[in-house]
């Protein structure tokens, strides 16, 4: 595959990790690494020299700050999907990124061929989450009886919610845009990043999630 095609993909971590990074991706033709950094402050300085299509990064560092870094990118208008590489290993930090609406999440101790799947399937629009988490989140959810990690409430922001609620109410598009007074491109942007927070495959089930939410 021509270099030039290789998709582009940011780092926000410990040198150590972005060279050990840089080694694998040397191997994979269709990936290249377009910039590194190793705080919030330096990734919001380089971004805007580079146009990353993903970016790995270790939030829960020092110095990087957590699901408010993530919120600090998607606020400077970034789309790409984020893919976090974490020495932790507990529930709690995948929960915090699954809220976020973060699209990835593997521990550091996972093979590279893993890594490398989550990446691929993080740049085909899809989500990964490490599957023992994945199970564990899973399992939290059915057996506390309540409404947790998957809820609306929890996990959309105020303005998901309403686009949310709109949606179940059955509005289309046009509708839902004159009424939050935004443009239909801004609520079908929304529409997707509810469907990834929320893990609907398509708009069938996002419908019928909202419907069913708004019913009660």
């Amino acid at each position: 595959m021509d270099t030039l095609q290789a998709k582009q993909i940011f780092i926000v971590d410990h040198p150590i990790i972005q060279d050990g990074l840089e080694n694998i991706f040397q191997f994979e033709n269709d990936l290249k690494i377009c910039g590194k950094a190793v705080s919030s402050e330096e990734t919001l300085k380089f971004l805007p020299s580079v146009k990353p299509d993903l970016m790995i990064a270790d939030i829960f560092l020092k110095g990087i700050g957590g699901v408010a870094f993530v919120e600090n990118i998607r606020r400077a208008g970034y789309t790409f999907p984020i893919l976090v590489l974490s020495i932790y290993e507990g529930i709690s930090y995948a929960e915090q990124c699954v809220g976020a609406g973060i699209e990835g999440y593997i521990p550091k101790k996972e093979k590279t061929s893993t890594l490398l799947n989550a990446i691929r399937n993080l740049l085909n629009g899809q989500i990964y989450i490490d599957e023992e988490l994945k199970l564990e989140i899973i399992k939290k959810f059915f057996m506390s009886g309540s409404r947790s990690v998957f809820s609306p409430k929890v996990i959309l922001t105020e303005e998901e919610q309403k686009v949310y609620n709109f949606i179940g109410d059955g509005c289309p598009i046009e509708t839902i845009a004159r009424l939050l007074n935004l443009s239909a491109k801004k609520i079908i942007l929304f529409r997707e990043q509810i469907k990834k927070k929320l893990y609907f495959k398509d708009n069938i089930e996002l419908l019928q999630s909202a419907i069913g939410f708004r019913k009660g």
